[in-house]
Parts: C-alpha cells; sequence; structure tokens
C-alpha cells in the first residue's frame, strides 16, 4: 500500500514538473481539443451567389487570429439591416485598460476596447489591467486593430453599416431578444492559447463584456455569465471575453458558400469571386 502511495505521489510530480515545463505547449493542445470549433465548416465556393440574411442565420466574415469568425444574426433592424454579434469570444481584454478603476472607467465612448474595436491600425496594443488577475506584467497585448487588413478586407469593412462605430460591444437590450442558451459563449482556441494569465480556464463557457454600465456604479460593467446571465464586473477587468457586434448595410449579400446554418455558415464573398 504505502509504495503503491509513494509511486502515485512520484508520477503526480513528474506530471506537475512536465507540465511547468512544457504549460505553454500543452495548454495550446489542450486548447485546441476543448475549444476547436465542432459545430460549423468553412468551404469556399469557387462561385459566388445572392443570399438574404435572417434573424438566426450563421455567417462567416471576416477573420481573427488567422481564422475565420463565426457571427450569428440577432436581429435585422427596421432598415434591413442585420446585427451580427460574434458567436465566440475572440480574446480577452479589458473593457477600459488600467491598473486601477476609476470614475467613469465604464464609460463606452472613452474605453480602450471601442478604441481597439474600431481601429484600423497594424501597430501594437497593450492594455494595463487589474494586477488581481494575475496576469503577466498586468498587460493584455494585441496586435493590431481590429479591424486592420490582416482582419478584414476592403470589401468586407465597406459591407459594415456607417454610424458612430463600426464594431461593437452589445448592450444588454440587444441581448435581449435571445435566449439564456443562445447568450452563452465559449473562446476560441486562440483566445485561450494568447491568454496573458497563467490560468487556464478550461470551462466549456466564459463570461464577456456588453457596453452597458451599471447603474450604481461608474467602474463597472455589465457582463454576460457562463449561464447566459448578466453580472458585473470591473472595467480593468483583463480576463473578460471579448464578442463583438457590427450591423451590415442590408440583409442582401455576395456570398461564396453555406445555407446559413450553424453547421454550414454563410461565407461572405469577400474575394472578388464572380459568376461565370
Amino acid at each position: 500500500m504505502k509504495k503503491a502511495i509513494i509511486a502515485v505521489v512520484s508520477l503526480f510530480l513528474a506530471v506537475m514538473v512536465i507540465c511547468s515545463v512544457f504549460s505553454e505547449s500543452i495548454g495550446a493542445l489542450l486548447a485546441n481539443v476543448i475549444y476547436k470549433e465542432k459545430v460549423s465548416v468553412y468551404s469556399p465556393a469557387n462561385k459566388a451567389s445572392s443570399a438574404t440574411l435572417k434573424k438566426n442565420d450563421y455567417i462567416y466574415f471576416g477573420k481573427f487570429n488567422g481564422e475565420p469568425i463565426l457571427w450569428r444574426v440577432i436581429s435585422v433592424d427596421e432598415n434591413g439591416n442585420p446585427l451580427l454579434l460574434s458567436e465566440r469570444a475572440i480574446c480577452f481584454m479589458p473593457f477600459n485598460a488600467g491598473k486601477t478603476v476609476t470614475a467613469n472607467s465604464a464609460d463606452w465612448k472613452s474605453s480602450t476596447i471601442r478604441q481597439w474595436l474600431n481601429s484600423g491600425e497594424s501597430k501594437t496594443f497593450e492594455f494595463a489591467c487589474n494586477p488581481a488577475n494575475k496576469i503577466k506584467n498586468d498587460t493584455v497585448t494585441v496586435s493590431g486593430g481590429f479591424l486592420c487588413e490582416n482582419n478584414f478586407t476592403a470589401e468586407e469593412i465597406s459591407a459594415i453599416k456607417d454610424g458612430e462605430d463600426k464594431v461593437f460591444l452589445p448592450t444588454t437590450k440587444m441581448l435581449s431578444g435571445m435566449t439564456l442558451k443562445q447568450k452563452q459563449k465559449s473562446p476560441t482556441a486562440a483566445a485561450v492559447i494568447n491568454e496573458a494569465s497563467p490560468h487556464l480556464h478550461f470551462r466549456s463557457r466564459c463570461w464577456y463584456w456588453t457596453q452597458t454600465p451599471i447603474s450604481t456604479n461608474t467602474s463597472s460593467v455589465t457582463a454576460v455569465t457562463t449561464s447566459g446571465g448578466y453580472y458585473k464586473s470591473l472595467a480593468n477587468d483583463g480576463i473578460m471575453g471579448v464578442c463583438p457586434a457590427v450591423y451590415l448595410e442590408g440583409c442582401e449579400i455576395s456570398v461564396c458558400g453555406g445555407n446559413g446554418s450553424v453547421k454550414t455558415p454563410y461565407i461572405f464573398n469577400a474575394e472578388g469571386i464572380i459568376n461565370e
């Protein structure tokens, strides 16, 4: 019995040593296994066709970390413009950068996350965040603005409806037509791999930001929890998921594949494919 206990302890210690040495590669392997895309396929056709987007359709539009972004149409406004919400959290980032929260940290218009989502710059963005998150150097680093040329083509950017913001976080009002299950989000494998925290969060769901402030204070923002409900989080929380939203300019779009289902989403025609 004693030998068995010693053997188990020795094995545990060996695993811990291996994990500490190869934690990054092991984390990447596990992230790819746990968070790999399981519900849809990406298979562009060599011809373009037209499609009319409607509520609950799925579409691949743009990319992030080199992977196509999957969106769900969560509503269509009175002018026929579909509202797209990222189906997964594409990264982790503070709402408003800073190692401490200050008055009006929860203000969307002055937030650093708004600046990043609407930036087409290719520079490196660094966002200081809450030291309690145990993030390396208390900083989240992202290469390029969300709308940079590595993520969106000129054709894709022109398809986004102009407004005060081209890209934004959803408000709780925008999410009101969704069920709790629909509001639940998982991060992408790349988001977990690139997370600056040494504590990998291998849960099937993650929290993510809305742009709705908490009415009782100016330093907390409403977040969607793993259950699909709402709770508050400090604006400088650096391990909160980001699910961007955009309005497209009209429901009639050109696609190069897919039928709008979650298993076979539409693929936005961003490459100028023309029917023969």
